[in-house]
């Protein structure tokens, strides 16, 4: 999996509503995050271009302030589908892209997106 973190130079994004679900203590979470929206690089002086790699991409992330703080975290869409975040030990992150913003539209709808996570035998 790429760093989207690192590759971030140029973009236009929107953030989307969410609601804190975890009951992780406030020391072991940064900060948490869902992204929406069209990625862009502009490697030069000329017009920005799509982000071959995330395009149109929903990103949503807890970020921790040590290893393995969290034990699980999931998102779900307006639509109400829950999505299994990616533990990266530091971070956990769910990441979908798509070719076109509509089809983006289509599977992330607009709406509140709840992120959810656990530390150990508590949960949010």
């Amino acid at each position: 999996m790429k760093s989207f973190m690192g590759r971030l130079d140029a973009i236009a994004f929107i953030a989307i509503g969410l609601l804190a679900g975890g009951s992780a203590r406030g020391a072991d979470v940064l900060g948490y995050s869902v992204l929406k929206g069209h990625f862009l690089l502009q490697p030069g002086p000329g017009a920005p271009v799509t982000d071959p790699d995330y395009a149109y991409s929903v990103i949503a992330a807890v970020d921790l302030t040590d290893f393995d703080l969290v034990t699980n975290a999931t998102v779900r869409t307006p639509g109400g589908v829950l999505q299994a975040m990616d533990n990266l030990a530091d971070a956990w992150v769910f990441f979908d892209t798509r070719n076109t913003l509509a089809s983006l539209n289509s599977t992330y709808g607009w709406g509140d997106y709840t992120v959810n996570f656990k530390n150990g035998g508590v949960s949010g």
